[in-house]
């Protein structure tokens, strides 16, 4: 049975584990240390990695946004960058996909705020699932739900590997 993980990499990002067939076996918080100036957790994210030993893993690719700090900025891309130094000394298979692409193929670009738009369609894919990230929440955890679409996409991108990928495909598909 093959595995696929999604990684929303920020420190209020997730982490989760698709199996081929699409059921969400496994969907967390980001891991992280510390108070106040937090970082991740390269400890836990190497063991849930360990543990579902994923076929491949997609990471959304990090950027920096007009009027986010510098410091902020800098922890965005050091985070993003531990992870993927991560998958490849653990020898895990990897893409990194901009929001845009994975959101367009599995959320749509009309209407609502892309958060929205993936909470709507995980809901979609996932009726029974809980995206709070404690039973004490209100609200959805966007890093959660970001986390099974990336790897929701990447299990859609494993069923058409050596196939021809269809043209509305997205380029980081073909």
């Amino acid at each position: 049975m093959k595995i696929i993980c999604g990684i929303d990499p920020g420190l209020d990002g997730g982490i989760a584990f698709l199996d081929e067939g699409g059921i969400l076996v496994a969907v967390d918080v980001m891991p992280a240390v510390g108070e106040g100036r937090r970082g991740l957790d390269l400890t836990r994210v190497a063991r849930h990695l360990e543990l579902w030993s994923p076929d491949l893993t997609v990471i959304e690719a990090q950027q920096a946004y007009p009027k986010q700090g510098v410091s902020s900025s800098f922890r965005t891309g050091l985070g993003a960058g531990q992870l993927e130094g991560l998958l490849i000394g653990m020898g895990l298979q990897h893409r990194i996909l901009r929001p845009r692409e994975w959101q367009t193929v599995l959320a749509g670009t009309a209407g609502a705020t892309p958060k929205d738009r993936a909470a709507r369609a995980a809901r979609g894919i996932w009726p029974a699932q809980d995206w709070r990230a404690t039973p004490k929440c209100r609200r959805v955890h966007d890093g959660m739900i970001d986390a099974a679409l990336l790897a929701e996409y990447g299990r859609r991108w494993l069923a058409l590997e050596g196939k021809r990928v269809p043209q509305d495909v997205p380029d980081g598909l073909r």
